[in-house]
């Protein structure tokens, strides 16, 4: 005998209920782990900050082995250089666009030969892409890795020595150091008086994963509710 068509749809209701329901639960779960991970991140940064800056040498050692040093507050010596030419890496901060330049800290003895120093951020202006400029001879400023680049990511670049995002690699092989260590150390102290604002370390990286979470726990519980109610109507209606 054929099954009715009523029992039918209600069968499929249910599936269709039942596999939304997993899937946003399931997005509710991974936002509370990004939730863990953000809370510790920040709580990383917060104490790095804080924390006595280490010789860049131990750091870049500690990268070679494997170990995190994102946000690590470090101090070197720039071995002398003249002014030159530096990369630029587009950024969109509070106070609207602009750029940032990189330049190259050469390092006299550790693991890699240069390390890329950010030297902070520059109005978007045609003359500041002019400036020649060169690392300060010792310097302060705090580890970071390059972020991976993603689909549809802002790339207005228009001329020689210019980045859409940090591509480490690219830099280095712009600035003559192809074997630079492969991440960023960003500047804390102005280099020289320029209009470039050193923005050393993230302070306001957001952390709303909770209120992710929520909703999505919220609209699964929503749906069971919506599919309880209607099968409720449903057999009162049959009955």
């Amino acid at each position: 005998m054929a099954e009715p068509a009523g029992q039918r749809f209600s069968v499929l209701t249910l599936v269709v209920v039942a596999l939304a329901v997993a899937l946003l639960c399931g997005l509710g779960v991974w936002q509370v782990k990004r939730l863990q991970w953000k809370t510790h991140l920040l709580a990383r940064v917060q104490a790095l900050q804080y924390a006595p800056a280490e010789p860049l040498n131990v750091a870049l050692n500690h990268l070679q082995a494997g170990r995190d040093v994102d946000f690590v507050r470090v101090t070197t010596a720039c071995e002398p250089a003249p002014p030159a030419p530096a990369a630029r890496v587009y950024t969109v901060t509070d106070d609207g666009p602009g750029w940032r330049p990189i330049v190259l800290c050469r390092l006299k003895a550790g693991p890699y030969s240069a390390v890329l120093l950010d030297l902070g951020v520059e109005p978007d202006s045609a003359q500041a892409a002019d400036t020649l400029l060169a690392a300060p001879p010792e310097i302060t400023g705090v580890l970071t890795a390059p972020p991976k680049r993603r689909p549809f990511m802002a790339t207005p670049v228009s001329g020689p020595g210019q980045f859409g995002w940090r591509d480490v690699r690219g830099i280095a092989g712009m600035l003559g150091a192809p074997d630079a260590a492969p991440v960023f150390v960003m500047l804390e102290r102005p280099a020289a008086a320029t209009a470039i604002r050193p923005r050393p370390a993230p302070l306001d990286i957001p952390n709303n994963h909770l209120g992710y979470a929520i909703t999505w726990f919220g609209l699964a519980a929503a749906l069971v509710a919506i599919y309880i109610a209607a099968l409720v109507r449903r057999r009162r209606k049959a009955g």
